[in-house]
């Protein structure tokens, strides 16, 4: 598939190596990457990450850990994340632990309040409608380097009843995403 796509006869949506900026362990840096690199400020605010493989960071996560989220850079569907502001003091403390055995493999971010979407689903008694944590994730493709197109459409995912986790291997599910055209 890399030759096809390195030709220029195929385009691949989720093209190899594209983990790479996606990757938990970057995205701390990504604000930064975009000034050195594009010579602009960032135009979206990041969620305010820090990277336990930054000394700095790292002295901060562990003084507010029980006040942020933490994550596995490795860790996904949801996997290995603590939301300590939702959890005992008892998860929280052994989640401590893990990080302190190996702090470079974690990233933390500071909570934040997001999202939520109306989802219909049937019961024994109906149609029962609730509402549920989701995140939106438009698709941008480059067919050059000086263009990007945003597919029309997308992909929502929302988190099962009681969780902000939207990953679909934590119980999350898939929603119909509409785009009106305007």
């Amino acid at each position: 598939m890399i030759e096809p796509e390195a030709r220029g006869l195929v385009h691949a949506v989720f093209a190899p190596n594209l983990g790479i900026a996606d990757d938990k362990g970057v995205y701390p840096f990504i604000p930064e990457m975009i000034r050195a690199y594009l010579g602009e400020e960032p135009v979206l605010d990041n969620v305010e990450t820090y990277s336990l493989a930054v000394e700095e960071d790292r002295r901060y996560v562990m003084d507010h850990f029980d006040e942020l989220v933490i994550k596995s850079r490795s860790g996904w569907g949801g996997k290995d994340v603590l939301i300590a502001p939702e959890e005992s003091g008892e998860d929280i403390e052994e989640f401590r632990k893990m990080v302190e055995e190996n702090p470079v493999e974690y990233v933390a971010q500071e909570v934040m309040d997001f999202s939520t979407h109306v989802l219909c689903e049937t019961s024994e008694d109906g149609l029962v409608l609730r509402d549920s944590h989701a995140d939106y994730r438009i698709h941008a493709l480059a067919p050059d380097a000086q263009t990007v197109e945003v597919v029309p459409g997308a992909m929502t995912r929302v988190a099962a009843p009681g969780s902000k986790l939207v990953n679909i291997s934590s119980g999350g599910k898939m929603k119909d995403t509409w785009v009106l055209a305007g």
